[in-house]
């Protein structure tokens, strides 16, 4: 599944080189959750940041357990 991934401020740096406007298209196997997101962006798991998937709020408890579909827009804020 393909979805689009905005990291905002310092986070940017975790994005792939030639990235443009923090944002990256990432390819995802299906049943991904936020915390595997994370996980595979290179972000520390512990990070302290507000996640929304299609302009809604991820709840810290369901991060573990929120999966993400095909063409999915998830912003990273810190």
């Amino acid at each position: 599944m393909q979805l689009t991934v905005k990291l905002v401020g310092p986070l940017s740096r975790y994005l792939p080189s030639g990235s443009e406007g923090g944002v990256t298209q990432v390819e995802a196997e299906a049943g991904l959750t936020v915390s595997g997101l994370v996980k595979k962006l290179g972000l520390p798991e512990d990070i302290k940041c507000m996640i929304s998937i299609n302009d809604d709020l991820v709840p810290i408890g369901e991060r573990q357990s929120r999966t993400l579909s095909d063409s999915d827009s998830v912003k990273i804020i810190p």
